[in-house]
Parts: C-alpha cells; structure tokens; sequence
C-alpha cells in the first residue's frame, strides 16, 4: 500500500509535451489522468478499483455505499448503463437484451422510410436493415445467456421487423412460416447470436493456447 501512494505521488508530478512539426512547446502538467502507454497505468487502476471494492462493501444488503464524487454520495441502484450496456444488481442479462431490443426498434422506425419502402428491392431492405439496425441489437451479445425466453423474444423480433418491412399487417392472418418463406431465408436472429458466441469461445481458447 505504501508503494502505490509513493506511485500515486509520483504521477501528481507528470508533465506532458505534444510534439507539433518537429518543435517541442512548453511542458504541460497532467492534472487528471495518467500519460497514454504508462507502464504504471494497470497498478494504479487495481488500486483505484480496490478500494471503491472495499468501500462498496458496506453496500450489501440494501445498505449504502460510503464513495463520494466531487463532493456528493454516489447512490445504490438496481441498474445503470456502462458502454450501451444495461448492467442489473442481480447480474442477469435479461434487462440489458430488452434494452437492447428497444434501442433497435428506435432505430428500425428512424429508417422505417427504407426499410419498408416497397419500390426498394426487398434484398436491399434486408441488407439496410442488418447494416443499420441489427448492429445495435446485437451490441455484446456474445457474452449473452440465450435462455429459452430470451430465445422467444428474439424470435419475435425478428417477426416484427419482417412483417413491418414486407407490410403485413396482423389482420391479414398470415403464420410466421409464411412470412419466413416470403422473407426467403431461416431464422437470423438467432443464428447470428450462436455464430458469434462461437467466433468468441474460439478467439478466447486460442488465446489461451
């Protein structure tokens, strides 16, 4: 402990100079922050995270926790949002993927001029759709736990933005495997979901090796 506070001190002193066409201005004192590339950087995170751990430890049970920024209690809450991420208190993902599948409706009615637009082909539709409103949905979904009813639920999204983009309305009666064969493929959604928890379990085990 006694080590990282003579770190710490030591950082307080940092100065840095941005070099512009080869001419070397005044020095400028880092006020906040570390310098890009420290080799110190991780050590000072570790011991910035430990003790917000140890002080969040009397947070447990309902209680509050003792940290302060700029002056002002932080609260307790059941969820927040870190990196477009929904993160709860219980650690489940079911809150982040209905956040997720919010956000990609939002984006599906922005663009709902194209993407629903019958004079544009439906192949160019399907293309538009995957570019600009799947990336949103799928945002880190390969640290998903696709349960049963997360599977469900993406089922019926996809059939929500299939029947919108090929205009089928709920008083036509039409089943999902119609609307499948009309859209010309398989289920999306899902497969894409399997294909990248593979494509990550795999880049993770070869790091390993």
């Amino acid at each position: 402990m006694r080590s990282m506070s003579a770190n710490m001190g030591l950082c307080r002193a940092k100065q840095a100079v941005v070099r512009l066409d080869n001419e070397m201005p005044e020095p400028v004192s880092i006020c906040r922050g570390d310098r890009q590339g420290c080799v110190m950087s991780p050590d000072l995170f570790s011991y910035y995270s430990e003790v917000i751990l140890r002080e969040a430890d009397g947070c447990r049970g309902g209680g509050s926790a003792n940290i302060f920024l700029d002056g002002a209690p932080l609260k307790t809450v059941r969820s927040f949002v870190s990196l477009g991420s929904k993160l709860s208190a219980d650690g489940r993902l079911h809150e982040d993927i209905c956040n997720r599948m919010s956000h990609a409706k939002s984006a599906f009615f922005k663009r709902k001029s194209l993407l629903c637009n019958p004079k544009l082909d439906l192949g160019m539709r399907f293309r538009l759709w995957r570019c600009y409103v799947l990336p949103i949905l799928l945002y880190g979904c390969e640290s998903w736990t696709t349960l049963e009813t997360g599977r469900r639920k993406m089922a019926a999204l996809e059939m929500w933005f299939l029947r919108r983009m090929l205009r089928i309305k709920w008083t036509d009666k039409v089943s999902n495997e119609e609307v499948m064969v009309r859209a010309g493929g398989q289920r999306y959604l899902l497969n894409s979901i399997v294909k990248r928890q593979v494509h990550f379990f795999g880049l993770l085990m070869r790091k390993q090796d």
